[in-house]
């Protein structure tokens, strides 16, 4: 096969070492990715259009997990780009493509979903869920959990009866 040829080619320049083997062997290497690549990707990506691939993408799932884990934790852009290993801008540009919402709003609503629980299970007071889900400011979480679920904590809480 013509890849078997190319890797014969490698071995033999790698071996043999005459001036300038590593450019050689380096060239070959890359032609012989590039006709793998050729050969294989096409039918990869036909199997899966839908899921792009991110070289971060473990990262991302943790990062993900302790956000819904650590439900209150204080968790800035700069700190999550950190944890993914990338720029804040490039960050946020990837988060958006991988959840389709903001970084900011992903986050958001994942803690008015579980506010939402919270509430439904009626053993905390509003202002106890509002710390518990990361905001010290009560009137604050009014207006975000009104912005996400359309009502205010009380008007879910009765909602819930």
């Amino acid at each position: 096969h013509h890849y078997d040829r190319l890797i014969e080619e490698i071995i033999d320049e790698l071996s043999s070492r005459p001036p300038a083997y590593q450019l050689i062997a380096k060239t070959k290497l890359y032609t012989l990715f590039v006709e793998l690549a050729r050969a294989f990707l096409p039918s990869q990506l036909a199997e899966k259009p839908a899921e792009p691939y991110f070289a971060n993408r473990e990262r991302y799932k943790q990062l993900i997990s302790r956000i819904e884990t650590q439900i209150g934790e204080k968790i800035s852009v700069e700190e999550a780009a950190a944890q993914v290993g990338l720029n804040p801008f490039h960050f946020c540009k990837m988060f958006k493509r991988l959840t389709g919402r903001t970084f900011v709003d992903f986050v958001n609503l994942t803690r008015m979903n579980e506010a939402e629980r919270l509430l439904r299970e009626r053993t905390l007071t509003i202002t106890e869920i509002a710390g518990i889900v990361g905001c010290s400011n009560p009137n604050y979480f009014t207006k975000l959990y009104k912005q996400y679920k359309g009502m205010t904590p009380s008007q879910s809480r009765s909602a819930a009866e």
